[in-house]
């Protein structure tokens, strides 16, 4: 099978591509970092940067035909308006045998399904019924996804797919009343490093790492987690330290708690990412995640939630205090996600999709 991955987001086509390539599949990469120099595209700043953006699109565009799959890295998979992307997807429709979407990102049917539909009991803009600190600070956030013209682009995309992804219970959750029968879901793909990372500080006190700014967070819940870190960094200064807007590239390393998230029901990628390096994750970890991930026991993740933070904050005080049950969750976040977020698992997930064509 001839496959082709379209800015796919959050690295998913490098996760699984060399693992489809050993199945005897044919796959190529529409990005920055794509192996082949007629299908590299990136963004640069400014109005001359998008305009030769789209220039460079175009050109590209030819090369971008007579795939057997197409997999789009998310809804918005151009950096471009809804106009023109539909105009791309019409395109890529027509010159090869089928489109599938990663649905990684939030969209507008995520936004409708936490705003207007009530199917999450907290998220990103209700904390139940009430107003998130995200849609009190910034009322128009919500509204952002759900303008007239993302939600008929989106629409529109969604009658134009063989098949969707989805990578999270969340997106699971949100999309399987418009996708019946198109939606296949598996857990977000981790590749685990082989060896343990050195320690963080060198010194013997465990990192407390609070990655972001403060739109995102807004959006993860993390400003209560901010100020939970200080506080603890504050009283427990002999034992952690406090490390902040660390961003998603930094090289991760053990000893070290990542602050992620209390607004998600599952682990984000970046808290994934952490706990494969042997970081403990404080992020999402609802019911749904653990059926999601098809497993009876109680993931290692710190759980994240609207009004637990005393919890979350007495349960990191005890793992500090205690190392040897902070060592333990270290190596079984490990092994969580090597054995429930597989990228053999997503690869043959992918597989499945693209064969139902």
């Amino acid at each position: 099978m001839k496959i082709l991955f379209i800015c796919s987001s959050l690295g998913v086509d490098r996760i699984v591509g060399p693992l489809l390539r050993q199945r005897g599949h044919i796959v190529d990469s529409v990005g920055p970092d794509s192996d082949r120099p007629e299908l590299r595209l990136s963004k640069r700043d400014g109005f001359f940067g998008s305009s030769r953006y789209l220039y460079d699109i175009m050109k590209t565009l030819p090369a971008m035909r007579g795939y057997d799959a197409v997999q789009l890295g998310s809804h918005l998979f151009l950096e471009l308006g809804p106009g023109r992307l539909s105009y791309f997807v019409k395109e890529l429709k027509k010159t090869n045998r089928a489109l599938f979407l990663s649905a990684l990102r939030p969209d507008f049917f995520y936004t409708e399904a936490c705003v207007r539909k009530g199917l999450f009991r907290f998220s990103p803009y209700r904390i139940g019924t009430e107003k998130s600190a995200l849609a009190k600070c910034n009322p128009e956030a919500e509204y952002e996804n759900m303008e007239n013209g993302i939600r008929d682009y989106e629409r529109f995309l969604l009658s134009q797919l063989s098949g969707v992804m989805t990578f999270s219970p969340e997106m699971e959750i949100a999309l399987r009343p418009v996708t019946e029968g198109i939606i296949r879901s598996v857990p977000f793909p981790v590749q685990v490093p082989d060896n343990m990372p050195e320690e963080m500080t060198g010194d013997g006190r465990i990192s407390l790492i609070v990655p972001g700014n403060r739109l995102t967070d807004l959006r993860e819940g993390r400003d209560s987690l901010r100020r939970m870190a200080r506080e603890i960094a504050e009283t427990l200064a002999e034992d952690c330290v406090l490390l902040e807007n660390l961003d998603k590239n930094h090289r991760l390393q053990r000893d070290a708690i990542w602050m992620d998230s209390v607004c998600r029901y599952s682990p984000s990628p970046d808290a994934l990412s952490a706990m494969a390096c042997g970081v403990v994750a404080v992020s999402g970890c609802q019911p749904e995640y653990a059926d999601f991930v098809n497993t009876s026991a109680i993931p290692p993740v710190i759980c994240g939630a609207p009004g637990k933070e005393e919890e979350i904050k007495s349960r990191l005080i005890s793992l500090i205090e205690h190392r040897d049950s902070l060592v333990t969750l270290s190596g079984s976040a490990r092994e969580f996600v090597r054995k429930y977020h597989s990228p053999e698992a997503a690869a043959s997930a992918l597989e499945c999709l693209w064969e139902r064509m």
